[in-house]
C-alpha cells in the first residue's frame, strides 16, 4: 500500500501543489486491518468552490484504486477556519491522530 500510496501522492504533488496531505483514520493510527480503506485529506489552495470540479481534480491521481479510498478535498480558508475551532471534534481528531503525509 505504501508504495502505490507514495506514487500517487507524488504525482498530486508535482502537478497540483496541494497545500497539505493528511492521512488519517484507522491507516494513521495503526489499527487497521487488510479491509480498512485510506482516509485521506487533500487541502487545496484554489478558487474552485465545487466539490465535485474539486473531486474531479484530485481523484484521478489514486486511479486506478488498489484500495478503498474516502478523500475529503478542503479548501485552504476552510482548512485553517475548522482548525482553530475547538468545537470541530472532527477536525480536531483529525489534526490530534492523522499523520501529515505533505506540507507545503
Amino acid at each position: 500500500m505504501k508504495t502505490w500510496l507514495q506514487e500517487c501522492l507524488t504525482e498530486l504533488i508535482r502537478e497540483l501543489n496541494p497545500e497539505r496531505v493528511i492521512l488519517f483514520g484507522s491507516r494513521a493510527q495503526g489499527t487497521s486491518t487488510e479491509d480498512s480503506d485510506i482516509d485521506l485529506l487533500v487541502v487545496l489552495d484554489t478558487q474552485e468552490e465545487s466539490l465535485s470540479k474539486r473531486y474531479s481534480l484530485v481523484s484521478p491521481y489514486f486511479e486506478p484504486r488498489e484500495f478503498p479510498m474516502d478523500i475529503l478535498i478542503m479548501l485552504k480558508a476552510d482548512y485553517e477556519a475548522k482548525a482553530r475551532n475547538p468545537y470541530d471534534s472532527f477536525m480536531q481528531e483529525l489534526l490530534s491522530q492523522g499523520t501529515v503525509l505533505y506540507e507545503r
